[in-house]
Parts: C-alpha cells; structure tokens; sequence
C-alpha cells in the first residue's frame, strides 16, 4: 500500500477532501465486503449467470476481489481505486466467466470517482467508462443486440451521476459554511468596531464633563482666598456647588446610556448649543472674559450637531481657562443652509512648540466629534493667540468620503 499511496497522492490532490474517520472507514470496510459477496457469488455457481462456462480460474476470484477490496480506501484515494475496480470489472467482463446481475464493484468504484475526486479526474472517468463499455461487451459475446450495450451504458452514467450529485452537494454545503463563517467573521469585526467607536465616545463625554467641572472648581478654589479678603467668597463657593451639581448631571447622562433597564424616564437630555451661554457665564465666572455671538436661526439642527458643538465649544473654553488664565475668548457660531460653523479665538501666549499645551487630548476628542459628522476640524496657533475653526455639515457625509474628516488640519 505505500507505493499505492505514493502513486495516489501525486495522481490526485483533491481540493477540499472529505475527513476520513473511523465511522465512514468502517461503512466503507462493509460495503466492499458487501460488493465482494454479491460479485463472488456467480462464481460460486448461486444463480442463472448465462455462462455455459465449467471453469473458475483462480485468477478469477482475483479479479472479483480487485473489485470489492479496493472500494475500502475509495474516499481517500477515490481516482486511483476507481481505476484499478473499473479495469478489474472490464477484465472480468471480458473474460468468459459467470456475470453478476449488474457489475457492483464498477458502478461503486465509478460512483466514488465523481463524488470524491477533481471534476477533471471525475469527467474523464466517465468518458473512458462509456468507450470501455461497448468494447467490453463487443469482446464477451458475439451474439450482442442493443440491450446489451444501452444497459450497462444506463448504470455507469446514474452511478457517475449520483457521484457528482453528492459532490455537487457537498460543494454547495462548503462554500455556505464557508460564507457564513465569513459572515460571523464581519459581524464580530463590525461588533467590535462599533463597541470600539462606543468606548472612544464615552471616553470623549466624560472628559469633556470632567475636564471642564474640574478646570472650573479648581480655578474657583484657586481665588477663594483672595474673594474671602473681598467679601466675595460666598459667590465663590456658590460657583464651585452649581458647576459641581451641573457636572454630576452630566455623569449621570452619561452613566444612564450605559444602563438602559433603567429606562429612558430617567435620562436628561444631554445639552447642546441652547446651552452654550450658560457655559460661558460659567467661564467668565471663573475669571476668563468669553464672549458668545450667534449668526443664524439654530432652532431645529440635528441632535448630534448640537451635541458636538457644545462639547468641542467646552473644550475650547476649558483649555483657554487652564492654558491662557485671563485671556479673551471668543466664541462665533454661524449656522448656514449646510452646515455649521465654529470659529474659537484666544488671546495670549498659550502656545508651545506648536501645540496648546496639555490639550492633545481634548484636540483628539474634538477632531474625533467633527469626523464623525462629516466635518472638518482645525486647530493651531495664530498671531498673538490660539485658534480652533469646525465646520460641521446639517446632513453628515460618510467619514470616509470626507478627507478633511480623516485628519486635523493644522494652520
């Protein structure tokens, strides 16, 4: 068998083979012991084979076996088994020996041909069944009619039809496997990708709540002495409660998109450019002269517009309160037929090697919210002070149809 396996291995590498285990080797032991029975019977002289022949060769039971025996290994070497049964059935054909009703070992043997070899193996095995046949049975007999040529003709082609059924089906099975794994593999990727996209807006949501409270209250709690020796520490203390309090509502919010069996009665909106003037009379509370000029109705903008500019504006003044203390901001929406302009200027010294100082991650998130709208986002130092430009489309365009959205811009 090891130089069978050799010449069968280099004969036909099959494409997607069919797993051999012990169950389907043990079907395929029984039924070449079944094709080795029915095909040995007539020469054991049980029935009416048609032969008026007195003699059984040795060679013939030979012949019977090679028919049966190799049908064990006919899914692992299907090609090579089906030629070595295919030859063993036509030589016995040939020979002037007792027939069996119909030729068991061939039919398998070309069966397991079409199901488990290549289609060009399979097809030619066909073609060389249907020029052996009337060979075969123009060398056995000289008193052939029709019958004796279209009745073996009639089995080999159901038996190589019902192999390629099989293949055919097997085919089909695979290539549904294969496209749903395929398909798992998207979703778990788009799954991924979008829980990925959650965890970077969260992020951005609780920095820009918590990095503006806190600029705010430690700034308030920074001048609480000197309100103290002025007699304006109760407003100070005041400011440092309300910014706290409006910081904690926004958590919440935050928090309750992560809890959705609390249900949507507890959830506040989240805020948006209707509360850009209470964020800037905070900021001006804190010792930053801000200035807010609106242009344009904003009454009816999308959600996540809004939404976005609220945060990008907060971040703004955050950092012009950490990184330029004292220093005027200004604060210029102007809502146009297409989209939505943010222009933020501060004054002051606030840049250092190119960049605001400690505000790369506040940049990140803001780059972030107007990519995610279609919008294009700009950033960077200018004469005398810092600047910030955003432009927001009122219908988002994919990000990845939008350069502009795919990376900052810098001055």
């Amino acid at each position: 068998m090891r130089t069978a396996g050799w010449f069968a291995d280099r004969l036909e590498p099959v494409a997607d083979p069919p797993p051999v285990t012990a169950r389907t080797y043990l079907l395929d032991v029984g039924l070449a012991g079944v094709v080795l029975a029915l095909s040995v019977l007539p020469l054991l002289g049980v029935g009416d084979s048609g032969c008026d022949c007195q003699d059984r060769p040795a060679w013939a039971y030979l012949a019977v076996g090679a028919q049966a025996v190799p049908l064990v290994w006919r899914r692992r070497w299907p090609f090579t088994c089906g030629v070595v049964v295919l030859v063993a059935t036509v030589v016995y054909g040939i020979a002037n020996l007792p027939d069996p009703v119909v030729p068991f070992g061939g039919l398998v043997g070309l069966y397991s041909v079409a199901a488990y070899a290549r289609p060009v193996l399979s097809y030619a095995s066909l073609a060389a069944g249907i020029v052996a046949v009337p060979i075969a049975v123009s060398l056995s007999t000289t008193s052939s009619d029709a019958l004796d040529y279209i009745n073996p003709l009639f089995e080999l082609v159901t038996a190589w039809s019902l192999g390629y059924a099989s293949a055919a089906r097997r085919r089909q099975a695979s290539a549904l496997a294969e496209r749903t794994r395929q398909l798992e593999r998207a979703v778990a990727a788009e799954g991924a990708a979008l829980a990925a996209e959650e965890r970077a807006q969260i992020a951005r949501e609780m920095h820009d709540v918590v990095a503006h409270a806190i600029t705010l209250m430690v700034v308030q709690a920074e001048a609480g002495p000197v309100a103290l020796e002025t007699g304006g520490g109760q407003a100070a203390f005041d400011a440092i409660g309300r910014i706290g309090r409006h910081a904690l509502g926004e958590l919440r919010r935050v928090l309750a998109a992560l809890r959705p069996a609390e249900g949507s009665s507890q959830r506040a909106p989240q805020p948006d450019i209707a509360d850009l003037a209470g964020l800037v009379d905070d900021a001006v509370a804190a010792g930053a002269p801000a200035q807010l000029e609106v242009h344009g109705d904003l009454a009816g903008l999308p959600r996540p517009v809004t939404l976005a500019a609220y945060r990008i504006v907060q971040e703004s003044l955050t950092n012009a309160i950490r990184y330029a203390p004292g220093q005027p901001t200004r604060v210029l929406i102007q809502a146009r037929d297409a989209d939505l302009d943010i222009a933020i200027d501060t004054d002051g010294e606030v840049v250092a090697n190119g960049s605001m100082p400690g505000a790369g991650r506040g940049l990140a998130g803001m780059q972030e919210r107007a990519s995610a709208l279609g919008g294009s986002f700009m950033a960077g130092p200018r004469a005398g002070g810092w600047q910030v430009r955003v432009r927001i489309p009122l219908a988002p365009a994919s990000p990845a149809s939008n350069p502009a959205a795919t990376r900052p811009k810098t001055p």
